[in-house]
């Protein structure tokens, strides 16, 4: 991770480049072309099998994609987009709108209000 990071800033590619301690570590750091941010993480076999599953079902439900877009916007002007400082990622909004969008999922009771409600 730290090699990657000194071989980009050598050869200028990343912008404010950053080594998140969270889990997994990161490396985050935004695009000097495109203004991207970007986090990279390295030997996480999951990560490749969940980007594909999200683009098929993007590919799948299209609609999808505007309102995963406003509210990730929301979530990062509130400071509730990074996952490693308690916020919403990616991946999770992803999961949420996808369960929500899907009438047999949405047609599911899990028991969640009754699991979660405080007992008095």
């Amino acid at each position: 991770m730290r090699a990657l990071l000194r071989d980009g800033v050598a050869l200028g590619y990343p912008r404010s480049p950053e080594v998140v301690r969270a889990r997994v570590p990161i490396l985050k750091y935004t695009d000097a072309a495109s203004r991207a941010a970007v986090d990279v993480c390295i030997d996480q076999e999951g990560g490749p099998r969940g980007s594909a599953w999200v683009r098929g079902r993007l590919r799948a439900r299209p609609e999808l994609r505007p309102l995963l877009l406003a509210v990730k916007l929301l979530l990062r002007r509130h400071g509730l987009s990074e996952t490693y400082t308690g916020g919403v990622g990616s991946y999770l909004l992803f999961v949420m709108a996808e369960r929500m969008r899907d009438p047999l999922c949405a047609s599911v009771d899990l028991g969640a209000k009754e699991r979660f409600s405080q007992k008095e």
